[in-house]
C-alpha cells in the first residue's frame, strides 16, 4: 500500500512534473468487481452460462486486436464481473501495440519475460517481441475458459521459478478437460485444448475464431475448428430441431409401419389368393376324376 501511495503522489504532485501541471487517468469504477472464476462459482453459475458469460471477454479483447492491441496477461484476476453481471477487461500495464500490417507486437521489451505464467502461451516466453502476437491473447483466453469449466488451472505453476514454470508449459499438455469432468461436451473440450494448442500455427488465428465457436456450440451447431462427422451432425440438428425432429421421426415411423402393414396384407392376400386357386385346381380335378368313372 505504501509504495502504491509514493507512486500515486508521484503522478498528481505538481511540482515533479517540468510543466506544473496534474497528469490524471480517468477510470471506470467497477462496482463489485469480483474475478470472473469466482464469481461463476458464487453464482452458481452452469456449463452454459458460463461460457455465455465468456464470450464478451472474447469480444473486447477482439475489440483491442482491432485496435492494434494485444493484453498479453489476460487472467481471472484481470477479467473482473460487475454487480450486474457484466465481465470487464483490465490492467493493460504490460499490454502491447503491434504492427496490423505485419501482425506483430512493437519490440517495446526486448528480451523480458513479461505476464502471469500459468496462462502465458509458450512462445510468450522466448524473450522475443517478434514471436508475440494475438495468439498470446487466445491461449490465455483458452487457459482462462479451461479454469472456468474445470474448476482448476491448466497448469499449477503459481509460485514456482520462472524457468521451472516455463518447462511445464513448454513441455506439458494440460489434462483434458473431460477427464476432469465427463459432464463437459467434446466440442467444448476441443474448443479449449484448440485454444491451446502450444504450437501457434495450430492454434485458432484469433479471439473472434474461439468466440464464434462458442456461439456455434451454444446453438447446437457444429463447431469449426474441426470437421465433424455425419452421426455427430445429425445429433446435433437433433438438438436444435427436437420438436420437429420428433414429429418427422413419428411420421416417418408411421409411414414405414404403414408401409410394412401393407406389404404383409399383400402377402397374405396373395397366400390365400393361390390357396384358393389350389382347391379349386383339387376341385375341378376331383370333378374330373368322378366324371371318368362314371363313363366307366
Amino acid at each position: 500500500h505504501d509504495a502504491l501511495e509514493d507512486r500515486r503522489r508521484t503522478w498528481v504532485d505538481p511540482e515533479r512534473t517540468s510543466s506544473g501541471s496534474i497528469a490524471w487517468i480517468a477510470m471506470e469504477l467497477v462496482e463489485g468487481a469480483t474475478p470472473i472464476t469466482s464469481y461463476a462459482v458464487a453464482a452458481g453459475l452452469d456449463l452454459r452460462q458460463r461460457v455465455e458469460l465468456f464470450i464478451p471477454v472474447c469480444d473486447a479483447v477482439h475489440h483491442g486486436h482491432q485496435k492494434g492491441v494485444i493484453h498479453r496477461d489476460l487472467k481471472p484476476a484481470n477479467i473482473l464481473v460487475d454487480g450486474a453481471g457484466r465481465p470487464k477487461v483490465i490492467d493493460f500495464g504490460i499490454a502491447r501495440l503491434f504492427d496490423r500490417d505485419r501482425g506483430r507486437a512493437l519490440a517495446a521489451d526486448r528480451g523480458a519475460v513479461v505476464g502471469t505464467p500459468a496462462y502465458m502461451s509458450p512462445e510468450q516466453f522466448e524473450r522475443d517481441a517478434d514471436t508475440v502476437d494475438v495468439r498470446v491473447d487466445v491461449y490465455a483466453l483458452g487457459a482462462v475458459l479451461y479454469e472456468l469449466l474445470c474448476g482448476m488451472p491448466s497448469f499449477d505453476v503459481a509460485g514456482a521459478p520462472l524457468a521451472e514454470a516455463m518447462e511445464v508449459v513448454r513441455t506439458r499438455s494440460p489434462m483434458r478437460p473431460r477427464l476432469l469432468d465427463r459432464g463437459i461436451p467434446r466440442d467444448l473440450e476441443t474448443i479449449v485444448m484448440a485454444a491451446m494448442e502450444k504450437d501457434p500455427h495450430r492454434r485458432y488465428p484469433s479471439v473472434a475464431a474461439v468466440a464464434e465457436d462458442l456461439r456455434r456450440f451454444l446453438r447446437d451447431r457444429p463447431i469449426e475448428v474441426r470437421p465433424s462427422s455425419a452421426g455427430h451432425r445429425f445429433r446435433l440438428f437433433w438438438r436444435r430441431h427436437r420438436s420437429v425432429a420428433t414429429v418427422s421421426t413419428l411420421a416417418g415411423a408411421a409411414v414405414a409401419a404403414a408401409t410394412v402393414l401393407s406389404v404383409v396384407l399383400a402377402i397374405s392376400a396373395r397366400r390365400a389368393e393361390r390357396e384358393a386357386d389350389r382347391r379349386r385346381d383339387q376341385a375341378e380335378y376331383g370333378s374330373y376324376v368322378a366324371a371318368i368313372a362314371a363313363s366307366e
